[in-house]
């Protein structure tokens, strides 16, 4: 839907149902955050992931892996963004939400991922680059 029709109050209370736009389906997500330049990231809860999720010219979804480490990512379902990284609160809820009698594996954790630079459709890499934590103690990097 356009941020315009979210502004406009001369709208009745139907008629921004009728704006609203299909672009496609994309990854089981318990979370999203937007970046300034565009992508969409969401936690790909079923592989372990995060993938940068665009808009193509013809107006449907590409979704392509920003950074996939199951052996570190398991429940990416908090985004943050700030000073150029992208953190992810992983809570390995599926372990502790659902009666299944697993082990909890833990650690719940905060992970941090550099962006890159300017992202585009064309640009949002298959693998995001690793990071070294300088600034916050004890938060790894994926």
């Amino acid at each position: 839907m356009p941020t315009a029709a979210l502004r406009d109050d001369t709208l009745s209370d139907t008629e921004p149902a009728k704006k609203v736009e299909y672009l496609g389906t994309s990854v089981l997500s318990g979370g999203l955050i937007m970046d300034r330049h565009g992508p969409l990231y969401a936690g790909d809860l079923e592989h372990g992931s995060v993938v940068a999720i665009t808009r193509t010219p013809s107006h449907t979804l590409a979704t392509k892996v920003f950074v996939r480490d199951p052996g570190k990512l398991s429940w990416a379902d908090g985004f943050a963004i700030s000073q150029g990284y992208l953190y992810i609160a992983d809570s390995h809820l599926w372990e502790v939400a659902f009666k299944n009698n697993l082990p909890r594996s833990g650690p719940f954790t905060i992970c941090r991922v550099k962006l890159p630079e300017r992202a585009s459709p064309e640009a949002v890499p298959g693998r995001a680059r690793r990071s070294h934590p300088a600034s916050i103690p004890g938060v790894p990097s994926v």
